[in-house]
C-alpha cells in the first residue's frame, strides 16, 4: 500500500503526523524525543504501553527499553533479564508491523509464560509490533500494547504504525552510526590515555570540548598551560597568541586536503623542560556533524612524564628480555646507565651488557636514538 493510501486509512491529521515524524528523527540525537513520541503514540493508538527496545545485539545481556505507560519496574526487570528469552513475539519478519495473533493462536498466547507472568499483570491483552533492522545484524523492537477493554488493533492503528516505521528505521540507523563514532572516539582516547599521551579536542577558537586524564593533570598543574573558562591559556602571552593562531589555521584548513599539522613548545614558569604541543586537524564529519564539534586535536608531550610503554610491549615489539625492556624504559625516562643499574639492582657491567643487547636488537647505537625509537613505536603522533 502506498503512502497516500496509508495516510488516508490512518485517520490522523497532517499536523499530528508531522509532529510524530519530527520526533522520530530528532530521537537520533536526543532520546527524549523518542520518549515524547512514545507518549504521543500511546494516546493516538489508545494503547496502555508503547515501547522501543534498543537491542544492539540479540545475544547481549540486558535490554535498554524506552516506554510510555505505568509500567512496574519489577516486571520490566524480570522481562529484560529472563522473560524476553521466552517471548513468542520476537524475531519477527523485519520492518513489518504485525499483531501477535498473526503469529500464534489466541490460546497459545494466553497460555504463554510471558503473557501470564508479565503481560496480564500489566493489563496487556493485545500486542502488535515490528522488528527493525538497523544494520550490522542489530535489531530494535517496536511494540504497542492494548488492554482488553481497548480491543484489538484496527486498520487505522496499523496504517499509522506502517507510516512511521520507515522513518523510525532511518533514525535508528543514524543513531547507530553516531553511537559507533562515539565508541571509536572513546576507544582512541582510552588508548592514548594508557600511553600517557595528553590529548585535548578543541574548536578553532581554542575552546576545549573534551580532554583525557593526562591532559587534565597537566592543565591542573598550571605550569606552562592552564584553562581559563574552557579556553587554553599558555603562561606567556606571546605563546598564547601563537598557539591560538595555529589552532585557528589548522581548523580553517581541515577538509581541504592533507591535514595541516602545527607544533610548538610552551615555557614552564617552574623552569622544568618545556611542554611540546602537536596540533592536528579533526576530519569534518560532513552532514553527520552536529552540536559543538572538535576541529583540532592537541597532543601535549611532557618528557618528564612516563612514556607509557610497558615492559611487555617492548618485549613484544623488539624481542627484548624482561631485564632489557626494564632497562630500556628507565633510559627512555631520562636515567643514566648507572642510575638505571642501581634501580634494577644490577652491576654497571651487567647493565652495559644489557644495553649492548638492546642496541643490537633495536638497530640503534645511542641512547637518544633509543628514546626516539620507543616514542615513535608506542606513540605514533607525528
Amino acid at each position: 500500500m502506498d503512502t497516500q493510501a496509508l495516510f488516508a486509512r490512518a485517520g490522523v491529521g497532517f499536523q499530528t503526523y508531522e509532529q510524530m515524524v519530527g520526533l522520530v528523527h530528532d530521537g537520533a540525537f536526543d532520546l527524549q524525543a523518542w520518549d515524547a513520541l512514545l507518549h504521543l503514540l500511546q494516546g493516538q493508538l489508545r494503547a496502555n504501553y508503547v515501547s522501543l527496545v534498543l537491542l544492539p545485539d540479540l545475544s547481549g545481556p540486558g535490554l535498554p527499553i524506552l516506554f510510555a505507560g505505568p509500567a512496574r519496574q519489577d516486571l520490566l526487570t524480570a522481562y529484560a533479564d529472563v522473560l524476553h528469552g521466552l517471548d513468542p513475539f520476537v524475531n519477527l519478519p523485519r520492518n513489518r508491523m504485525l499483531a501477535v495473533d498473526e503469529l500464534i493462536s489466541e490460546a497459545e498466547w494466553l497460555d504463554s509464560v510471558v503473557y501470564r507472568s508479565c503481560m496480564a499483570p500489566l493489563g496487556i491483552r493485545y500486542l502488535a509490533g515490528a522488528d527493525l533492522d538497523v544494520g550490522s545484524e542489530a535489531v530494535c523492537r517496536f511494540r504497542v500494547c492494548r488492554s482488553a477493554d481497548a480491543g484489538p488493533f484496527g486498520e487505522a492503528e496499523r496504517a499509522l504504525c506502517a507510516l512511521l516505521l520507515p522513518h523510525l528505521k532511518r533514525a535508528l540507523r543514524a543513531r547507530a552510526v553516531l553511537d559507533g563514532s562515539d565508541r571509536e572516539r572513546r576507544l582512541y582516547a582510552g588508548a592514548l590515555e594508557r600511553l600517557e599521551v595528553a590529548t585535548l579536542w578543541v574548536d578553532r577558537r581554542g575552546k576545549v570540548l573534551n580532554s583525557n586524564r593526562v591532559a587534565d593533570e597537566i592543565l591542573a598543574a598550571d605550569d606552562g598551560l592552564r584553562l581559563v573558562g574552557r579556553t587554553l591559556r599558555p603562561s606567556l602571552h606571546a605563546e598564547k597568541v601563537l598557539l591560538h593562531e595555529m589552532i585557528a589555521r589548522v581548523g580553517a584548513e581541515r577538509g581541504k586536503g592533507p591535514g595541516l599539522v602545527e607544533g610548538m613548545t610552551l615555557t614552564r614558569p617552574s623552569g622544568r623542560t618545556r611542554l611540546g604541543v602537536l596540533i592536528r586537524p579533526v576530519p569534518p564529519a560532513g552532514i553527520a556533524e552536529y552540536g559543538p564539534c572538535p576541529e583540532a586535536v592537541l597532543h601535549i608531550s611532557d618528557v618528564e612524564r612516563s612514556v607509557g610503554a610497558s615492559p611487555a610491549l617492548l618485549r613484544s615489539l623488539f624481542g627484548l628480555t624482561s631485564a632489557e625492556s626494564g632497562l630500556a624504559l628507565l633510559l627512555v625516562e631520562g636515567m643514566t646507565l648507572d642510575e638505571a643499574a642501581v634501580r634494577q639492582g644490577v652491576s654497571h657491567h651487567t647493565a652495559r651488557s644489557q644495553l649492548r643487547s638492546i642496541f643490537a636488537k633495536t638497530g640503534v647505537t645511542r641512547q637518544t636514538e633509543l628514546l626516539r625509537l620507543v616514542l615513535r613505536s608506542v606513540v605514533p603522533l607525528g
